[in-house]
């Protein structure tokens, strides 16, 4: 590793840090090995929240999509639950409705549909309405161009059609409870004061 500092390279080797560790005394070494730990728990409170926050944002196939990343790369899954969601989604000031529009309208203006497909269903099933999200992508007009708003919009009809049909042919309880929760989030997100 090299640092920089005073226009210097220092050079800093294992053999290097494992002498100025035997240097520290018992205090220090067991202070670095709480910090560390604390560290280490840290990181599993941001992967408990953000993994509940990637599954409210990607609805109910969250947990196909995770096996998904997780099959690509465990480390990909993991940085999503910790840091996408663990810290970006949680130190915002927005709601979480605004976080998925301005999400869904990056994806869509990036072009990146498979994954602006899942947020958008997450996005029905969190209950923010259509007319929102078509207004958000139909802006996408001016900022990204005609092409890029019709193929968001044509992704939207497509998730619309699929989340009307599953709504159609499946009357479990689940789905109803998730949809009037869904509904009462937004209302009362609606509620809080800014």
């Amino acid at each position: 590793m090299s640092l920089y500092a005073d226009g210097q390279t220092l050079q800093l080797t294992r053999c290097h840090l494992n002498s100025a560790l035997a240097e520290l005394t018992a205090d220090e070494q067991d202070k670095l090995i709480e910090e560390a730990q604390l560290m280490d728990h840290s990181r599993e409170e941001l992967r408990r929240v953000g993994a509940a926050r990637r599954q409210r944002a990607q609805g109910a196939k969250h947990e196909a999509l995770q096996s998904s990343l997780m099959a690509i790369d465990a480390n990909l899954a993991q940085w999503s639950d910790e840091f996408v969601f663990g810290q970006v989604w949680t130190d915002s000031d927005l709601a979480w409705r605004e976080q998925m529009l301005v999400a869904i309208t990056a994806l869509a203006a990036l072009g990146h549909h498979a994954q602006l497909r899942n947020y958008l269903h997450g996005a029905f099933q969190g209950g923010i309405e259509e007319s929102a999200l078509r207004h958000a992508l139909s802006m996408l007009t001016v900022y990204a161009g005609f092409p890029v708003a019709i193929q968001a919009l044509n992704v939207l009809r497509e998730v619309v059609a699929r989340e009307l049909s599953a709504a159609a042919a499946d009357t479990a309880p689940q789905r109803i409870v998730a949809f009037c929760a869904g509904m009462l989030t937004r209302l009362f997100e609606r509620r809080q004061p800014t």
